[in-house]
């Protein structure tokens, strides 16, 4: 038995939270899973030379629309890479006539882990862990030349005009030398770096909207993802901090770093990783 012939899907064919991403692009060929959803904005792919996506998050949506939480059992079936090529594929052709190409990025964020996560001792994050399963798979995945690739590195190269990126990976967007848009994996919603602070990880109810999405943020506040958060304290204080001397979207990296040096415990743990990018 085939368990991914009975994943859920929507528009294009494609698992629910890639399809419902490209609804914001484009118009479906096949029946929307929700037809009484609305469409949260309209993206014109026309103003974007290339749309980045990243392939774990591809590939966690086929899992995620699988009835099944045995997860490893999915990944290590013989039919998960026959899927991930077939909805690459349906992605690729869906530009076909657009001046947009999709690219298709897969990255190892193995030296991310490392440096990212220095000083914390929360354990291994259950994103990273199932993104490395993937990655192991992925290289037996057989891709035909007209489908652009970035692989190897987690950086992704300098590119000119605007970029569309849809990944469930925030680091990603700490990306330099690229004008980065985010094209969000189910809600479709299109965020612009204003946005990028509903991607730190949560500090319960609070807002971080007067934080900047930078490497020194992301390292204390965790993403969600592959960066872990430290601790609840922690935070706290650089919330407080970015509140306290008017922190905003963009606020730039020497006054951030100069604020934090004013607090010895934020200091202390910023003085001791390796920026990334």
């Amino acid at each position: 038995m085939n368990k991914f012939d009975e994943r859920t899907v929507t528009s294009f064919g494609l698992s629910i939270g890639t399809g419902l991403a490209l609804e914001s692009i484009f118009d479906p060929t096949t029946e929307r899973y929700d037809t009484d959803r609305e469409i949260p904005n309209r993206v014109n792919i026309d103003n974007y030379k290339v749309h980045i996506f990243n392939i774990f998050t591809i590939a966690r949506n086929i899992l995620n629309a699988v009835n099944d939480k045995d997860k490893d059992s999915l990944i290590n079936s013989k039919h998960f890479l026959d899927i991930l090529e077939d909805e690459l594929y349906i992605i690729d052709s869906l530009y076909e006539d657009k001046k947009c190409k999709p690219i298709i990025f897969i990255p190892d964020y193995s030296k991310i882990y490392k440096n990212m996560n220095v000083g914390k001792d929360t354990g291994i994050t259950k994103a990273y862990i199932e993104n490395e399963k993937i990655l192991s798979k992925l290289k037996h995945l057989t891709l035909e030349n007209d489908i652009r690739v970035i692989k190897g590195s987690y950086k992704l190269p300098a590119l000119t005009g605007k970029v569309l990126l849809t990944t469930s990976v925030p680091i990603d967007l700490l990306n330099k030398n690229i004008s980065l848009d985010l094209l969000e994996s189910h809600t479709g919603k299109l965020k612009t770096k204003k946005d990028f602070y509903t991607k730190f990880h949560k500090l319960g109810k609070t807002s971080l909207e007067s934080i900047p999405f930078l490497q020194e943020t992301v390292y204390l506040l965790g993403d969600g993802s592959v960066v872990l958060p430290h601790s609840l304290k922690i935070r706290r204080l650089l919330y407080n901090l970015s509140i306290e001397r008017n922190w905003t979207n963009r606020t730039t990296t020497m006054k951030v770093r100069d604020d934090i040096s004013k607090v010895p415990e934020l200091f202390m743990l910023i003085k001791n990783f390796k920026l990334v990018y």
